[in-house]
């Protein structure tokens, strides 16, 4: 039996790292006393850099050094050990302060670069242990990889691809999270960072939508909302620098009922507020307004989507923070543009977001979909909060960009008008589409079933080809019918002309396609947005 779905241990582990994904904070504590095994007298420290480098890209190295306004330290030196193939090296960076990358929020938190390589090794994955040496109050100290407890100090990666992403799209992480976002348990990257990223892995971009709730505080004291709105409006101002990303918000939408539910926003908008799982003071429902509002309001400004709807809400969320969970009443709006179907792995939140996706395609709803991470950073791994005060912990197989938007489009200035037109798939490797007459088709826009072909595509990095379905949705039983489509052994393309006698009952067609391993270690997946039928 072909293995399409994630295996039970991989979806309890991933079911225990629904908590908090992000980078730690680990200097909050209750009213400033209470009991943390994770708190330090030091200030975050740790290292990261693109798990992917596209070719003829170097390779580079971050340090972040975080609350360095609250708990200063002297940098002495960086050292990074390198395994490669065939040998081994260490490579020396002294004195660390000319390596700085100056940045909007320098003053809280502390960025430096290091380049390893001026090119990445094509079709090697190397495996990079970088340690700091500094001195905190007085004496000598040093932390590899980062300085945060119960971590496993395990080594960077950073595959060196031979080739650029496969097949004819553009792609990018549609969701990830800056300094911007910063609260009692979580900080993210300096701008520059993920900009650097996506021109590091070969991404043609990503949208940052930082926390409504943390646009709306102080960027000096994430406790304190603030009504000139200083840190979404230094937010905005960067968007004029880093002209590669999407800089908007994620807005923490609160339903009639059921709570709160994240909303993603693509475009220029005012600010939208949303602070009803922010874990703030002074929340007042009243004041904010409602996700069918918000859709109502913004709906033709920017291109709006349902962010992360599969993902599990742990109980103690639901009940402290007033966080929900998309359902199909949320989707009756015309103005939801698209939907999150991966949020990083294939794992139990695509399995969740999955099947609430088909309901919503039978009953009618055209929704093409999207792809991100989530990313705090996160560039090569997640460090996750598993247990406040207690432990952090680590996911190797979801970082940014790992999880990928696929979009049929060469420009990407018409980004926006192509994702709200549904040219779109999602990927962990393979380029995926539904041709016809050798174009790919819009979700948006009904085709005649004729001359309909499916076009599968991927590399030595992501593996052979292993499944491919074609999913039809029927008109009158209103279920999908799968289809699998034979595919030779050890081919990395695959074009199939679909019949149309396939699809006369069909109102909607669909294809997934899951691949071997690859030589950047694991099995990858694709998934296309509907196409509608007339």
């Amino acid at each position: 039996m072909e293995n399409i779905f994630p295996s039970v241990d991989s979806l309890k582990k991933s079911t225990i790292m629904q908590f908090l994904l992000l980078y730690p904070e680990i200097h909050f504590r209750f009213k400033g006393v209470s009991p943390s095994l994770l708190f330090r007298r030091e200030p975050e420290i740790l290292f990261d850099m693109p798990r992917r480098i596209a070719p003829n890209k170097p390779v580079e190295l971050f340090l972040i050094i975080n609350d360095t306004d609250r708990f200063p330290i002297t940098l002495r030196e960086v050292t990074v050990h390198i395994c490669r193939k065939n040998h081994e090296e260490e490579i020396r960076f002294s004195p660390v302060s000319s390596y700085e990358i100056p940045h909007l929020c320098s003053e809280k938190t502390a960025l430096y670069r290091f380049t390893l390589y001026t090119e990445a090794p094509r079709g090697e994955t190397l495996r990079i242990y970088p340690t700091l040496h500094y001195t905190n109050t007085g004496k000598n100290a040093s932390c590899s990889v980062d300085n945060f407890r119960t971590t496993g100090k395990a080594p960077l990666l950073a595959y060196g691809a031979e080739a650029p992403y496969p097949g004819p799209a553009l792609y990018a992480d549609l969701h990830c999270h800056s300094v911007h976002s910063r609260s009692h348990v979580e900080f993210g990257a300096p701008l520059w960072c993920i900009n650097r990223a996506v021109e590091l892995s070969g991404l043609s971009t990503a949208a940052v939508v930082d926390h409504s709730y943390d646009l709306a505080c102080h960027r000096d004291n994430y406790l304190l909302r603030d009504s000139s709105l200083s840190n979404w409006k230094d937010q905005q101002q960067q968007r004029k620098i880093y002209r590669k990303l999407f800089i908007s918000e994620e807005v923490s939408a609160r339903k009639k009922r059921g709570g709160v539910v994240h909303l993603g926003v693509l475009g220029t908008t005012p600010f939208i507020p949303g602070s009803g799982d922010g874990a703030r003071k002074g929340y007042s429902a009243k004041a904010e307004p409602t996700l069918s509002q918000i859709l109502k309001k913004y709906g033709n400004a920017a291109v709006l989507y349902a962010a992360h709807p599969g993902a599990p809400v742990p109980y103690m969320q639901r009940l402290f923070l007033r966080r929900g969970t998309w359902t199909m009443k949320d989707f009756s709006s015309p103005h939801i543009h698209a939907y999150q179907l991966l949020n990083g792995p294939p794992d139990i939140s695509w399995v969740r977001a999955r099947k609430l996706w088909i309901r919503l395609l039978l009953k009618g709803k055209k929704l093409p979909v999207i792809a991100g991470n989530d990313a705090h950073g996160d560039f090569n791994r997640y460090r996750m909060l598993r247990v406040p005060f207690l432990w952090v912990g680590e996911d190797h197989s979801r970082y940014f960009g790992s999880a990928r938007t696929g979009i049929y489009e060469h420009n990407p200035q018409n980004m926006c008008a192509a994702i709200r037109a549904g040219k779109t798939f999602v990927t962990t490797g393979p380029y995926l589409a539904i041709h016809r007459t050798g174009i790919p088709c819009i979700s948006k826009t009904p085709v005649t079933p004729s001359s309909l072909s499916i076009v599968a595509e991927s590399s030595q990095e992501f593996g052979p080809l292993q499944s491919l379905r074609l999913f039809c949705g029927d008109k009158t039983t209103r279920k999908e019918i799968s289809h699998r489509i034979p595919l030779h052994k050890q081919t990395y393309t695959a074009t199939h002309l679909i019949p149309p006698a396939l699809l006369e009952d069909s109102f909607y067609i669909r294809v997934e396609l899951y691949t071997e391993k690859g030589a950047a270690g694991a099995e990858t997946m694709a998934a296309t947005s509907p196409v509608y039928l007339k």
